[in-house]
């Protein structure tokens, strides 16, 4: 009788001491299912919070004391900022997690001349690799110069491109927000803005 007693009462201990492991296990697993869903949430506010609008609209560029005879499709709600008459950025801004302005979305316009029109003299110039930067090129042509740029102390990366558009028989040049840092698919969406650009 005694041995069945104690025999019982070690497996009632066994039991109680596996029980709160189990559930501590069970429960570190609930708080780390929690945390991740939280920093899902978070990062899903956080991308939407700087979302870009799927809905567009075509902007006039020669308003406003903007000599740019052309139009462009943008996201909605972009406005323009002019360097000079024939020199604009058209962009969307946010609002960063520490309230500071962010581009979320920019392409510069200006006039074409025998520099900024020279894509084969860019090109030889980033091949060179100076001022520790490396730069890869992903599209070359006579219209188009697409490259990836990365400083080599600290690894940051940036895509950028140059790209050749005729408005009325003359040349004018369109390029990536000014902001810098934009991932490749920032870079393409915003080339594929510039190719929306028409003649007024």
């Amino acid at each position: 009788m005694n041995l069945k007693v104690v025999g019982a009462a070690a497996l009632l201990l066994l039991a109680c001491k596996g029980e709160p492991k189990g559930e501590a296990e069970s429960s570190s697993q609930d708080t780390a299912g929690q945390e991740a869903a939280q920093a899902g949430d978070t990062a899903v506010k956080a991308k939407k919070k700087a979302a870009i609008p799927e809905t567009t609209e075509v902007i006039a560029l020669n308003t406003d004391g903007h000599a740019i005879p052309a139009s462009i499709e943008m996201p909605t709600g972009s406005t323009i900022f002019m360097d000079e008459p024939t020199s604009l950025r058209v962009g969307l801004d946010g609002k960063d997690d520490m309230g500071r302005r962010e581009s979320l979305f920019a392409v510069g316009v200006k006039k074409g001349n025998e520099y900024n029109l020279d894509l084969a003299q860019l090109a030889k110039d980033l091949a060179k690799n100076e001022y520790g930067v490396r730069h890869e090129f992903l599209e070359q042509s006579e219209e188009l110069l697409m490259y990836k740029s990365t400083v080599e102390d600290g690894g940051f990366v940036s895509h950028s491109f140059r790209l050749i558009v005729d408005l009325g028989g003359d040349k004018w040049l369109c390029t990536e927000g000014n902001d810098g840092g934009w991932t490749e698919e920032q870079a393409r969406a915003q080339l594929a803005a510039c190719r929306t650009l028409k003649a007024l």
